[in-house]
């Protein structure tokens, strides 16, 4: 048995009643029986709608159905779905696949395959025909409907139902006032049709006020019960809600900044009038796009514990698109950053591969140039400028520091043998102008190697050497 208060809805008079185990609404007070009401109150009115029914805890849990009874053919169902169980939806139960799993028929008249577990809410009076979607789609239609309007109230109607509660709870020594879903739509919307239960749902979990209800647990045969948080709790969470709307409304900007620029090919993106951390951010777009002509594998091995790849993920994230490494890459040349074009090649950055020279190794390079060093190796240096020597580059090779000649041996009366030939194998010589551990020497150690591309040549030591 469970004590409870209940406004009559035809006199605004409030009842102290006791419940059955087999609740119900009285819209009358004709329809409330003698031996329930204890109490009655004639000055006690609502003042959210006065046309319904105003009660707490007036519907207790439902008959004890296992879920399994619960969830058959035509109930409308909130589900989730996807690879991490995040997408949410509504559908009709259309029957089973396989051992567990539940059909479910979705407003686009396509049907997925979730189990038991994934089903979150069982519409209260959500019965359709489950060869039509137009019930479904109603749903979905009121559900957005009335989340427009809450926005535009700001949330006005669940925040005076919340204060309505939390003032019972004072006046009734109660530290918790639970309310069932079917109450708040009569409330809220003025019905409990099934559309309207679910629009309420949505409205107490995703509208402006969502912090004011706590959903409490149980079986999918239960009533969706909900209790009022402390108004500590609630000023905490609004504060925080506060805090992200501000943080949306600024990604929402950006979002729109690069959607006019990504659309507009003579626009280029200045960084320098973005703030630090959407500099940052832009930036770290690299080591993510780098990563587009590599594998799965390849990809997810790069990705693992890099900072950078993390924060351009979220970036993207942040402005609505899909964060992989493609994404990035046409960012990047959209957005005209640090020169990206489609030819940008993507391993050199990935690599963290150098492509140019600091100005005072320039520097330090013409000044070789102009003014050589002495040779110190001069005296064990062997003069064969008398050979020609054969470099295999094409005409426009600038660096040739390869060569070969071939030197036809002679007898000792000066006749050819042509049987007998030496090959000669020319390699130059960098110590010539490099000293050991000079800058030079220690950038060239760094490098490793020259490297040729078909778009030009990366090499160890400035052109001017």
């Amino acid at each position: 048995m469970q004590a409870a208060i209940l406004t009559v809805a035809a006199t605004g008079t409030a009842l102290a009643f006791t419940s059955t185990p087999a609740p119900f609404i009285i819209t009358s007070l004709a329809q409330a029986p003698p031996q329930l009401i204890s109490t009655c109150f004639s000055d006690s009115k609502s003042s959210l709608n006065p046309s319904i029914t105003r009660t707490t805890r007036l519907l207790g849990k439902s008959s004890s159905d296992e879920n399994s009874s619960i969830l058959k053919e035509g109930r409308l169902v909130e589900f989730t779905s996807g690879s991490s169980n995040n997408k949410k939806g509504i559908g009709a139960i259309v029957g089973k696949e396989g051992k567990r799993n539940l059909k479910i028929l979705t407003s686009t008249g396509r049907t997925v395959s979730v189990p038991p577990r994934s089903i979150k809410h069982v519409v209260p009076n959500g019965r359709v025909d489950v060869s039509d979607v137009t019930q479904i789609e109603e749903h979905e239609s009121a559900a957005a409907a009335a989340l427009l309007d809450d926005m535009e109230m700001g949330g006005q109607n669940v925040m005076e139902m919340w204060e309505l509660l939390l003032e019972e709870d004072s006046e009734n020594d109660a530290s918790t006032n639970t309310i069932d879903l079917i109450t708040v739509s009569e409330l809220l919307l003025g019905d409990s049709t099934s559309i309207s239960c679910y629009a309420t749902k949505i409205l107490l979990t995703e509208g402006v006020a969502n912090y004011c209800f706590k959903e409490l647990g149980g079986k999918l045969a239960d009533a969706t019960m909900y209790e009022p948080r402390q108004v500590h709790v609630v000023e905490n969470m609004r504060g925080q809600a506060e805090i992200e709307a501000k943080e949306a409304s600024k990604w929402d900007e950006i979002k729109q900044r690069i959607d006019d620029i990504t659309s507009n090919d003579e626009i280029v993106m200045d960084i320098e009038r973005e703030s630090d951390e959407v500099q940052a951010a832009l930036l770290s777009l690299e080591s993510l796009a780098c990563l587009a002509n590599l594998s799965p594998e390849e990809v997810q091995r790069e990705e693992k514990g890099n900072e950078d790849v993390a924060s351009a993920k979220q970036f993207i994230q942040n402005i609505g698109r899909r964060a992989t490494p493609e994404t990035a890459r046409t960012l990047l040349i959209s957005l005209g950053i640090r020169g990206w074009d489609k030819h940008t090649n993507m391993d050199l950055i990935r690599l963290n591969i150098r492509t140019t020279f600091d100005q005072y190794l320039e520097d330090a390079a013409i000044d070789i140039a102009l003014n050589p060093p002495p040779d110190l190796d001069k005296d064990f240096r062997m003069d064969l400028t008398h050979l020609s020597a054969f470099a295999i580059d094409d005409a426009s090779t600038k660096e040739i520091d390869d060569a070969l000649s071939v030197e036809i041996l002679s007898t000792d009366n000066d006749i050819p043998i042509h049987s007998r030939l030496r090959l000669w194998v020319h390699i130059a010589d960098p110590s010539r102008f490099i000293e050991l551990g000079s800058p030079l020497d220690k950038e060239a150690r760094k490098r490793g190697t020259s490297i040729y591309l078909p778009t030009g040549t990366i090499s160890m030591f400035p052109m001017s050497l």
